[in-house]
């Protein structure tokens, strides 16, 4: 188990480091929020999940109107159920590192709002699992578990606010497409459903 646990940071940790190039030569900053549902499943049930996200990361430049998109952050989904050895009610809390990858393009409106597309991955670490009861009492939690690919897609407006600040506005889909967990128990794949709020700062001139 420790071997796979340091192999799965491995992956995050390289995930990282591969961009904090491009992070330099960035031409703009930002911070971002999803929000909406989810429908996750594995081998033993299927469930509509609570879905969100933040995150911070940068655009960099890359031709043709193109820009690459990183961030790094955190989600969580989250859903109820009923332990039926003890009839009673339970909250679960799925939290992840969250790394997206997406290529983003802009199709200008006006002077100061444009709309825009993009599409990409995103490495999701599952480094904590807790299961609540109703009465606040914490059954269990259970760490590094495992990290699933997704595929994702972002559209929106993004319109200036003043200055060098912009903000974008959307709506996203991210759908899990493999998975790699130490314990098949544990396993999730979710196809999430959101809304977007970014706010960020334009570098340079």
């Amino acid at each position: 188990m420790a071997g796979i646990k340091t192999s799965n940071m491995k992956i995050v940790i390289l995930f990282f480091a591969l961009h904090v190039p491009f992070l330099i030569q960035a031409q703009s900053l930002k911070s971002v929020g999803h929000a909406g549902i989810a429908i996750g499943k594995n081998d033993f049930f299927k469930k509509i999940m609570l879905y969100k996200s933040n995150s911070i990361g940068y655009e960099k430049w890359i031709g043709y109107n193109l820009y690459l998109n990183f961030e790094l952050g955190y989600s969580n989904l989250q859903y109820d159920d009923i332990d039926l050895s003890m009839n009673k009610k339970y909250f679960r809390t799925k939290n992840y590192l969250f790394l997206p990858l997406t290529i983003k393009k802009y199709y200008t409106l006006s002077r100061n709002s444009t709309s825009f597309i993009e599409i990409g991955f995103a490495n999701n670490y599952n480094y904590k699992d807790k299961i609540e009861y109703s009465n606040n009492i914490v059954d269990s939690v259970h760490r590094n578990l495992g990290y699933t690919l997704s595929f994702l897609g972002r559209f929106g407006l993004k319109t200036k606010l003043i200055n060098a600040w912009f903000m974008d506005i959307g709506m996203g889909s991210q759908d899990d497409i493999f998975q790699h967990y130490k314990d098949n128990r544990q396993e999730l794949i979710a196809k999430r459903r959101f809304l977007i709020l970014s706010v960020y700062r334009k570098l340079g001139k």
